[in-house]
């Protein structure tokens, strides 16, 4: 699961970062201390959800992502957060709440199943057919078909051809022997 905290403070970032780590190891975490090191991680890091101080919030205009929780330190206003989590609050009750939305997150993407041409494009990437020749293949946009490569990645959170390869046999998707 892919996090980005961003806070003006490295050390109330380094902060949430420590403690999401007690939560669980496997997390993969991101901080941004300015303006542009967050859009550019926006860009580049696919994020399950966002870890932002109001301060940082204000910064920002739009935010590329459905989960945002805020971690406000005084009363002004904010719009199109997920929460917001009192800067005062205790520990107990900062982990109960990011715990929630890690357990969460971790079950929705365990429940996502890839569509028919997501498993179609899968079986032919593991087959070892290149972008290009899926499209050709299928009749679609090579752009259409990285977009497809990129949910497929999203939804399973496997990255390597390796990973997917073992995922496409487990799942029936493709024969061993047809590799």
């Amino acid at each position: 699961m892919n996090i980005i905290i961003g806070a003006k403070s490295f050390i109330i970032a380094l902060g949430i970062n420590t403690i999401l780590n007690r939560l669980n190891r496997l997390l993969k975490i991101r901080i941004a201390t300015t303006k542009e090191q967050f859009e550019y991680l926006q860009k580049h890091f696919n994020a399950d959800f966002l870890i932002i101080t109001s301060d940082f919030y204000h910064n920002i205009k739009h935010f590329n992502i459905d989960k945002l929780i805020v971690i406000r330190n005084n009363e002004t206003k904010l719009e199109n957060y997920t929460e917001i989590i009192d800067i005062n609050t205790s520990q107990k009750h900062l982990i109960d709440i990011l715990s929630k939305y890690i357990k969460n997150t971790e079950n929705q993407k365990e429940g996502t199943p890839l569509t028919e041409r997501e498993k179609e494009i899968l079986k032919l990437i593991v087959l070892g057919y290149k972008s290009k020749e899926i499209a050709d293949r299928l009749f679609i946009s090579e752009h259409t078909v990285n977009t497809h490569r990129k949910n497929i990645t999203q939804k399973l959170g496997i990255k390597t051809l390796s990973g997917l390869t073992v995922y496409a046999i487990f799942n029936g998707l493709v024969k061993i022997e047809n590799i």
